[in-house]
């Protein structure tokens, strides 16, 4: 459908760097979801779901966000009992309304997809240097690690992307290689706040001094 195409056509050009299609992309969103066209037989994909919560976060509609949560959480195709999708979405929320230490407890450990884990394992790191600048530290440098560690089938374009959320951390400073080595659910009740979702470069800035001022001696 025509609602269909629009909306993929702004998310090729939103990960190609034009980033004011979002808020298109959410009005697009908004208009497909109360008229059908986001489900399939009263289901939506798990896929569409992430891609709402994550998009509308994006444009800081964080109590939009969870309205959408709540009334179609049990609507996500394929869930299993771990409720994994649902949990990824939930973590996304709760970081974008300042719960730190709860979007870490949220956050799956069974998601499969490559690109789910990443973005797990990114908002990992950025809930710990909202709490705890010295784990971060070490997040980050392990995330580092398993990043360049991924099958070869993984770009370098696209491992570098998943790299440089965090440009201020001492590895940033090496060289990336262009040869990879082998290698329960249950709704937060917290009140929402008004918080600033934080994507891309620039969440971490000052972190390596920071970091180093508070790591242990």
């Amino acid at each position: 459908t025509l609602h269909v195409s629009l909306r993929n056509l702004c998310t090729i050009l939103i990960n190609q760097g034009n980033r004011e299609l979002s808020h298109t992309l959410f009005d697009l969103q908004k208009q497909s979801i109360a008229s059908g066209f986001h489900f399939y037989k009263g289901k939506i994909s798990p896929s569409s779901f992430v891609s709402v919560v994550i998009n509308a976060l994006n444009v800081k509609e964080v109590d939009w966000t969870r309205a959408f949560i709540e009334e179609h959480k049990d609507r996500i195709i394929g869930e299993t009992e771990e409720r994994s999708y649902l949990n990824f979405c939930w973590a996304n929320y709760l970081f974008a309304n300042g719960q730190y230490a709860e979007a870490i407890d949220f956050l799956p450990q069974n998601i499969r997809e490559i690109s789910y884990i990443l973005i797990a394992r990114r908002l990992e790191i950025k809930a710990f240097y909202e709490i705890d600048l010295y784990l971060a530290d070490v997040k980050a440098t392990a995330f580092r690690t398993y990043v360049l560690r991924l099958p070869a089938a993984i770009s370098t374009q696209k491992r570098w992307n998943t790299i440089s959320i965090l440009p201020d951390l001492p590895f940033n400073s090496c060289s990336f290689p262009t040869a990879i080595p082998n290698a329960h659910v249950a709704s937060p009740n917290a009140s929402p706040k008004t918080a600033s979702y934080q994507t891309g470069n620039g969440c971490m800035s000052k972190f390596a001094s920071k970091a180093a001022s508070q790591r242990p001696i």
